[in-house]
């Protein structure tokens, strides 16, 4: 996380956007008293996403889950197709 100040920020902005979108990072800058953070798109796309699997119960244990699985444990594609038609 990169804590700047107001300033530096604007002085510096074109440098602290390529490293905010080159290393997913956040930044922290403050004006008048109240914290702004900066972030790409994708990073927020991507927290949102965390957020919205964090809240579905269950699901993120699920996922872990079946990352554990062995991959000879898992089924086929066909396998999952049929059992979708079916």
């Amino acid at each position: 996380m990169i804590i700047t100040s107001e300033k530096k920020f604007k002085n510096n902005f074109d440098d602290y956007i390529k490293s905010l979108d080159t290393n997913r990072e956040i930044a922290v800058t403050r004006d008048e008293g109240e914290n702004f953070f900066v972030v790409s798109e994708s990073y927020l796309n991507s927290l949102k996403e965390s957020l919205y699997i964090e809240s579905i119960p269950n699901l993120k244990e699920k996922i872990l889950e079946g990352i554990n699985e062995p991959i000879d444990e898992c089924l086929s594609r066909e396998e999952l197709r049929k059992q979708c038609m079916s």
